[in-house]
């Protein structure tokens, strides 16, 4: 047996009688595209690629919003029930004072995410590149014809799925409701539904913009963050050997064996596709409460 395997071996052992689990998971997502559209007649500019996303109005009046997605079926369980979603924004500039309510609602269509990429402030945006989600483009191609949106501004369910209200800058918003976790539970359900939010803010008057930090922010802390609760629905993760029904030392083995070769038969808990501390203890946990 060799050394990687004795010590497993020993941590189980010394765990299986004294680590007793409650309550859902939850894993913490980073969002793998995000952008802001910009109001524009010709759907030429975008921003794709910067630091900020931005939502509201500016001060013509042309309305900003953002699309934002996260790849929920790579990080949760296939089968889970989510039980709650909560979707976490770094605000870092306001361009007036006041309180205003923002909101996010489920897309109803693939978009892309392309280089373009501001400078500055980033509120202007830039020429669009290849695949940019516009104002009228859901994958800009340079020369054209583009996929457009059906609606200008993004096509998307009309009712908001979750709000908050945003004040001063500089400070963590939250976005939780029960039809936000309703929406992951569709996306784990049929990943090729998933088309992300869009966050809408003060699209009346001007000067209500509000900018975000966005998943390519120098500031690593302040990115967007998806964290979601979810029960596996797995009842016995643990019995990997036969007999079935029954966890005894059959199961040990065949797990230990399963990770020391780096076989995802213990892969048993996110980040899936990779063999770590997180697959240990959902090991013990499942060996604990026994099957069904």
């Amino acid at each position: 047996m060799s050394k990687c395997t004795l010590i497993l071996a020993a941590a189980l052992a010394g765990s299986l009688t004294s680590i007793v689990t409650a309550g859902p998971s939850v894993v913490l997502i980073a969002a793998d595209r995000d952008c802001t559209l910009l109001e524009n007649d010709f759907g030429d500019t975008a921003n794709g690629a910067g630091e900020y996303f931005h939502i509201g109005s500016n001060a013509q009046g042309n309305i900003k919003r953002a699309l934002i997605h996260f790849d929920i079926a790579s990080a949760v369980p296939a089968g889970a029930t989510i039980e709650g979603a909560q979707l976490s924004l770094f605000c870092s500039r306001a361009s007036s004072g006041g309180l205003i309510t923002a909101t996010v609602s489920r897309v109803l269509a693939d978009w892309g995410e392309g280089t373009s990429n501001p400078s500055g402030n980033e509120g202007g945006g830039a020429p669009a590149t290849a695949n940019d989600a516009t104002w009228l483009y859901r994958f800009y191609v340079p020369g054209g014809p583009s996929p457009t949106w059906t609606t200008p501004g993004g096509d998307f369910v009309p009712a908001s799925s979750g709000f908050t209200t945003i004040g001063a800058p500089n400070q963590f918003y939250l976005f939780e409701s029960v039809q936000m976790a309703a929406d992951v539970q569709g996306w784990l359900d049929n990943p090729a539904a998933n088309f992300g939010w869009i966050i809408r803010g003060q699209e009346s008057g001007t000067r209500n913009a509000r900018r975000f930090e966005s998943r390519t922010s120098p500031i690593t802390s302040a990115r967007p963050e998806l964290a979601v609760f979810y029960t596996e629905n797995n009842p016995c993760p643990a019995d990997l050997a036969e007999p079935f029904g029954v966890l005894d030392l059959a199961d040990v083995q065949t797990f230990i064996a399963a990770f020391v070769s780096g076989d995802l038969l213990a892969d048993l808990a996110p980040p899936a596709g990779v063999l770590d501390l997180a697959d240990v203890q959902a090991f013990i946990a499942s060996f604990i409460a026994g099957c069904p």
